[in-house]
């Protein structure tokens, strides 16, 4: 590598760090609007910040922000925000965004008022998905838990509506062992990235012709609020599906439903 590569190399670097404690420095001047987001002034209990309304997440997204709410009791939470910002207008930069993050201090007495705060470990450098159902600490392992429930509807769905050939119409006999086995395909050694999900078949049994089960699906993914460590989640579904008949359409067939464990 010559001098001068080296060289811009190392101020286009010096330039990212620049963006990115100028971004945080005024992500945390724009702490105390955060009481303006539709609602969060008058929330009762802080803990509902980790399930964002509609609106509340709108305003934020609206922003160039997301957060994820790292500890929360009824009166107090903290959470860590992140911004990224539009790419410049430099040729150089132009595909290049910067992504800044700051904490706060959210305190419920009659009203909410809330202040920008130390971070209590480092904050990931990358921007959380605002897509994310649930905007608490385990959201990416929620997430995870998530994408393996839509991957087992879709083997479920495979496994009814199609022979062992991929060809349709099903002639083939489906049982119980045909369910378990497509459970423990799908989920067996399951990775997204950093994301890692697994499903435990706790009940299958056959009725009627119908297998009725239910499955624990369990995953891990980092957690992005303190760097270097994880945030596992846990959930249990229940299924019933018709072993005789195969669903016509995949559109909307999503037999794992919520369940207990």
């Amino acid at each position: 590598m010559g001098l001068a590569t080296a060289t811009t190399l190392l101020a286009g670097c010096t330039s990212e760090v620049a963006e990115r404690a100028a971004v945080s420095k005024q992500l945390r001047a724009e702490v105390s609007t955060l009481t303006e987001a539709p609602g969060l002034a008058q929330l009762a209990d802080l803990r509902h910040l980790a399930e964002p309304t509609d609106g509340l997440r709108e305003w934020f997204i609206g922003r160039a922000m997301v957060y994820r709410v790292i500890e929360a009791s009824p009166e107090v939470a903290t959470i860590a925000l992140w911004r990224r910002t539009r790419p410049g207008p430099e040729p150089f930069n132009r595909n290049r965004t910067a992504i800044g993050s700051a904490c706060a201090k959210l305190e419920s007495a009659g009203s909410v008022t809330v202040r920008a705060v130390t971070c209590p470990h480092e904050l990931a450098g990358e921007l959380p998905d605002d897509s994310a159902p649930t905007w608490g600490r385990a959201a990416e392992s929620r997430q995870a838990v998530e994408a393996l429930r839509t991957e087992l509807d879709f083997a479920l769905w495979w496994l009814l509506a199609r022979n062992a050939d991929g060809t349709q119409p099903r002639r083939e006999p489906r049982g119980v062992r045909e369910v378990a086995a497509a459970v423990e395909k799908t989920s067996r050694d399951w990775e997204r990235g950093e994301h890692r999900a697994s499903a435990e078949l706790l009940q299958l049994n056959e009725r009627d012709g119908r297998a009725v089960g239910r499955v624990r699906v369990q995953a891990s993914a980092p957690d992005l609020t303190h760097v270097g460590t994880t945030t596992t989640s846990n959930r249990c579904f229940t299924f019933e599906v018709d072993l005789s008949a195969a669903p016509a359409d995949r559109q909307g067939w999503a037999p794992l439903v919520p369940g207990v464990c």
